[in-house]
């Protein structure tokens, strides 16, 4: 029985860790995505500088 809870203790350690990582790669995912939104932001602005001074 003691193997068998140590088995199951090293498991949940497992898990918990893998939720650590998986925690992680969501909040960098979600950091990258407003990154996107900024540079798209920046593009349009771009493009509307350009359009102005080929008037």
């Amino acid at each position: 029985i003691t193997n068998f809870m140590n088995k199951c203790k090293e498991l949940q350690n497992i898990c918990n860790d893998k939720d650590i990582i998986l925690f992680k790669y969501k909040q960098e995912e979600k950091n990258l995505l407003q990154l996107i939104d900024s540079y798209k932001k920046e593009k349009e602005e771009l493009q509307n500088e350009i359009e102005i001074l080929e008037k």
